[in-house]
C-alpha cells in the first residue's frame, strides 16, 4: 500500500472517529424501516431498487472499511435517497400531471472526466431556455409540509448546509470539482435513488456492489432517471433539457432506449492527462470516509474502467448514432464559443441574454477559485504509455 498524503483530517474528525462506530446499521432492512417511519410513507415504487440497495448495505459493511465518520456518513445518505424515493413515488401518484410529462429530446453531455463537461454544463444552465437538474433540487426534490414554491429557498440554503459538511470532510474536493446548491448536478445523483450508480464505489470502497453494477444493463436506472425529470419538470417544465454525467459511456444503450431522441455530446480529452486528476478526486473522497485506501489500487482501478466507457464509446459510435465532439482545449480558451458552436449544432439560437449569463458565470468561477488541484502519475504508480496502452491509443 503506497503512503497516503491525502489522509490529513482536522483534530475534530480525529476524534469523532475515535469514539467508534459499531452502533451505526447499516442493516438494509432498518434503513428501509427508519425512511418509512420518518416519512411516514411505505411505498418506493417498484421493486427493481431493492437488489442493488441490498448489496450496497452489504458491501458497504463487509468490504468499505469505514471510520466512524464513513459509517455515519453513509447512513446518513442512504437515509436521505430512501425518503427522497417515498416522497417522490407520493408525489407522483397524487399528482396526475407527473406521468404525463414527456421529455423531449435532451441534450446529454458526456465523455471522459476532467475533459471540460462541468464548465460546459455550468455555462449552459445560464441560459433561460436550458433547464439542467440543480444540486438543491436533486438532494432534496421534494417540498416540504407542502411548503409553496416560494420556500424553495429554505430547500436551497438546507442543501448548502449539507454541502458544508462535506467541505469539512474532505476540504481539498472544491479544488477538483465545484460544489453548491445552485449548480448543475450530474446524473448519477438521480440514479443514486434507484441505487445503480457509480456515485456510491466513487465514494466508498464498494468493489463488490459495483462488479454488479457493471454487469446491469442500465435500463432500470435510466428508467428511473426520466421518472426523477418528470418529478422536476412538474415543478419547471421551462427550457430543454440538458444533462450531464462522465459515467453515461458505460450506459450508452440504454440512454438510447428510454430517450430515443437524445442528443449527445462528447467533450474530448487524452486520457493521460486526466488519469491522475480522476485517480486524485476518487482518493480524496475515500480517505475522507476510511482510514485505509490505498492510492495505487484507486487509480488503477479508475484507469481500467475508464478505459472500459471509453471503448464502450468508440462501439456507440459505429452504431451511426449523431455525436457532437467538443475539445477540452477549445472549452477552456473560449468557451461561450464552443457554446455557440454546440447550439448551432442544435439548430437552438444562443441569445444575447443567455451569452451576458454566461460570462457573468465565468467572470465569478474562474479555474482554481477554490484552490489549486496538484496531482502526479507518478504518486499514483502511473505512467503515460501504460494509460494509452488501457485505452487502445
Amino acid at each position: 500500500m503506497t503512503r497516503n498524503n491525502y489522509q490529513h483530517r482536522p483534530l475534530y474528525l480525529r476524534l469523532a472517529n475515535l469514539a467508534g462506530g459499531s452502533a451505526i446499521s447499516l442493516d438494509p432492512g432498518k434503513l428501509i424501516a427508519r425512511a418509512q417511519n420518518q416519512t411516514g410513507l411505505s411505498d418506493f415504487g417498484d421493486h427493481s431498487w431493492r437488489d442493488g440497495f441490498v448489496r450496497l448495505c452489504e458491501s458497504l459493511e463487509d468490504e468499505a472499511r469505514l471510520n466512524t465518520v464513513g459509517r455515519l456518513s453513509a447512513r446518513t445518505h442512504l437515509l436521505q435517497l430512501l425518503s427522497n424515493r417515498l416522497r417522490i413515488e407520493n408525489h407522483r401518484k397524487t399528482n396526475a400531471r407527473v406521468a404525463d410529462q414527456s421529455i423531449t429530446a435532451p441534450v446529454i453531455i458526456t465523455g471522459l472526466p476532467r475533459s471540460g463537461s462541468t464548465l460546459l454544463h455550468g455555462l449552459l444552465a445560464q441560459d433561460p431556455a436550458v433547464r439542467v437538474p440543480w444540486t438543491w433540487e436533486v438532494m432534496m426534490p421534494c417540498r416540504l409540509g407542502g411548503q409553496p414554491r416560494v420556500h424553495d429557498r429554505r430547500r436551497i440554503e438546507r442543501t448548502e448546509r449539507m454541502l458544508r459538511w462535506l467541505h469539512r470532510l474532505a476540504p481539498r474536493f472544491r479544488t477538483v470539482h465545484p460544489t453548491g446548491a445552485e449548480l448543475p448536478q450530474e446524473c448519477i445523483a438521480i440514479t443514486a435513488h434507484e441505487f445503480a450508480s457509480v456515485e456510491f464505489h466513487t465514494t466508498f470502497d464498494v468493489p463488490s456492489y459495483q462488479r454488479w453494477l457493471d454487469e446491469q444493463d442500465g435500463v432500470a436506472a435510466i428508467g428511473y432517471h426520466r421518472r426523477f425529470l418528470q418529478h422536476l419538470q412538474t415543478e419547471n417544465d421551462t427550457g430543454r433539457w440538458f444533462l450531464k454525467a462522465p459515467a453515461h459511456l458505460h450506459t450508452l444503450p440504454a440512454l438510447t432506449s428510454i430517450y430515443p431522441d437524445a442528443r449527445f455530446v462528447f467533450t474530448r480529452r487524452e486520457p493521460e492527462k486526466v488519469a491522475a486528476s480522476i485517480a486524485s478526486h476518487g482518493v480524496i473522497l475515500r480517505c475522507a470516509f476510511s482510514d485505509r485506501v490505498d492510492v495505487e489500487a484507486v487509480a488503477d482501478y479508475w484507469v481500467k474502467w475508464w478505459a472500459q466507457g471509453w471503448r464502450r464509446a468508440q462501439q456507440f459510435r459505429t452504431s451511426g448514432y449523431p455525436v457532437i465532439d467538443l475539445e477540452y482545449k477549445a472549452i477552456v480558451a473560449d468557451p461561450i464559443a464552443v457554446v455557440r458552436r454546440l447550439y448551432a449544432a442544435l439548430d437552438m439560437e444562443l441569445s444575447d441574454r443567455a451569452a451576458q449569463n454566461m460570462q457573468v458565470f465565468l467572470s465569478a468561477n474562474p479555474q482554481n477559485k477554490h484552490g489549486h488541484h496538484n496531482y502526479t502519475l507518478s504518486e499514483f504508480g502511473l505512467n503515460a504509455t501504460d494509460i494509452r496502452t488501457s485505452f487502445g491509443l
